[in-house]
């Protein structure tokens, strides 16, 4: 029998697994980074707003809602939820 053929198969097999466990671990890390990136971009702050309570009760419409002159940014997210995020619109 062969031991020099074994001995290397066995090798190879050992090196392979020891990098699927670090490339296991790499995809953890990062994909963890991606999820906490994802989280902070939806916030109010990040996209050029403001978070306020609301002018009118309720309100759903996307001017009504923040103050004159301003519009709502849909999807951004408070730390509250009731508030909502506004941006001052200017011309």
């Amino acid at each position: 029998m062969n031991r020099e053929g074994a001995e290397l198969s066995l090798n190879v097999v050992i090196i392979a697994i020891i990098l699927i466990i670090v490339l296991v671990v790499v995809i953890i890390i990062f994909g963890g980074r991606l999820n906490i990136f994802g989280k902070s971009s939806t916030a109010c702050q990040t996209q050029s707003g403001y978070c306020t309570a609301p002018v009118t009760a309720g309100c759903t419409d996307s001017s009504g809602c923040c103050p004159s002159g301003e519009i709502k940014i849909p999807g951004a997210k408070c730390t509250t939820t009731l508030e909502i995020c506004c941006f001052k619109a200017t011309t």
